[in-house]
């Protein structure tokens, strides 16, 4: 790793949090931190690469540092890597004991979550359930919990504990659980005190998102099988509405406008529920479908009333839906890939596909207009990179890698 003390100098160190959490700050994919480029160059320029380990789970930007997870020979590692001396500023390990289900082992180990920062801490959840709060700063363990014991039978993890945590106010929420049992409990940030708890169903591989519905905060997340809302400070829960994708993959993060909630679903529909509150309960009703445009595993982002994503359809196509009506407005080119990490750059959709590519088009309504197209040469991305200061993380297969799109700047 000795290239990466000469680089990591490069990157910026802002006072402010550019990607703190699964899919940035918001949990929407909208990128504020990115600096583009007043010209894309022809090809990005890496400024380091080492390895990293395995894993899906996405780094995270925040406090001067990188902080990710991976698996190393059935040790999960969490590290730091300080962006002010390009040194890995702290790492912790601890065993997992880990079989994935026969009809997944390609797979693999995890850990499939993302880990958050909040308020100098660090939150992580591994794939057979345990939660660790570290401090930042030299993780150390803060508080921690595993809840191994609850949860009756270990063995029927499909593919690990997927659901990345969230925070909301004082409290951060994790769900897990395996094919039989769920568990979502929201913990004092600080002290790991329990402050709720909800066993509704078993958590799918979607992370919650926190939106302002009829005047009062929600979490809205889909689960195994249920799209649900709940009360975020109580853990009371509000609605749902059955959704079950095929082979019970359910990973797609709600998209919220107003009251508007829209979700998709490998082999399902797109579909929006509109929720109103009336005589002290809340009442669902189907608003739209479309079955043309249908998301699987690669979440959109939404720009004035327009959600751009990617469906799997036609071997992975890029779109543009009216969240008011449903109604598809462009396809893209066929055959894209099979996923895309989706982000929004200002007005640009940046998305980053399974095979390595960066594709840069603007988002507009009325057509697909492809900017840039790169292609980074490297194994297989599944992880969301990150884009900030004129620059990408990207972790592939065990690799993490940092190219910059500003000119004159080379690795070493």
């Amino acid at each position: 790793m000795n290239h990466l003390v000469l680089i990591l100098c490069l990157m910026f160190a802002g006072p402010d949090q550019p990607w703190p959490q699964w899919r940035g700050p918001q949990g929407d994919g909208v990128n504020k931190h990115f600096r583009a480029p007043a010209v894309w160059p022809d090809q990005p320029a890496k400024l380091w690469s080492f390895e990293i380990g395995k894993g899906y789970g996405s780094p995270i930007v925040a406090a001067d540092h990188i902080f990710i997870m991976s698996n190393i020979k059935g040790l999960e590692h969490i590290r730091a890597v300080s962006l002010k001396t390009g040194k890995l500023a702290w790492q912790m390990a601890y065993p997992i004991r880990f079989t994935p289900n026969p009809a997944a082992p390609h797979f693999g180990d995890g850990p499939f979550a993302t880990p958050l920062y909040h308020d100098g801490k660090l939150y992580v959840v591994g794939t057979t359930g345990q939660i660790h709060c570290l401090d930042a700063t030299n993780g150390k363990v803060v508080w921690k919990k595993n809840y191994n014991g609850d949860l009756t039978d270990t063995r029927k993890y499909f593919c690990g504990n997927s659901v990345s945590p969230i925070v909301y106010g004082d409290t951060v929420i994790f769900h897990i659980g395996n094919e039989s049992e769920g568990i979502m409990t929201a913990f004092d940030a600080k002290t790991g005190a329990e402050k709720w708890q909800w066993r509704g169903d078993v958590p799918g591989y979607a992370t919650p998102v926190i939106a302002y519905i009829g005047g009062a905060d929600q979490m809205v997340t889909l689960t195994q099988n249920f799209l649900n809302g709940l009360d975020p400070k109580t853990g009371k829960h509000l609605w749902k509405v059955p959704f079950t994708s095929t082979w019970r993959e359910n990973a797609i993060s709600p998209m919220v406008l107003g009251h508007t909630v829209v979700i998709s679903g490998v082999e399902r529909k797109t579909v929006a529920f509109e929720l109103n509150h009336s005589s002290g309960k809340w009442h669902v009703k189907q608003q739209w479908e479309n079955s043309a445009d249908v998301l699987y595993m690669s979440n959109p982002v939404l720009q004035d009333g327009v959600m751009y994503g990617m469906s799997y359809k036609n071997k992975g196509q890029f779109f543009a839906m009216d969240m008011s009506s449903g109604k598809t407005l462009w396809q893209g080119p066929a055959r894209v890939g099979k996923n895309s990490s989706i982000q929004l750059l200002g007005n640009l959709v940046a998305a980053v596909t399974t095979d390595a590519q960066l594709k840069l088009f603007k988002a507009r309504r009325d057509k697909y207009e492809l900017v840039k197209n790169y292609d980074f040469g490297l194994k297989a991305v599944w992880a969301q990179p990150v884009f900030f200061d004129g620059k990408l993380l990207v972790k592939d297969d065990e690799h993490l890698h940092l190219f910059t799109f500003q000119t004159g700047k080379k690795g070493s």
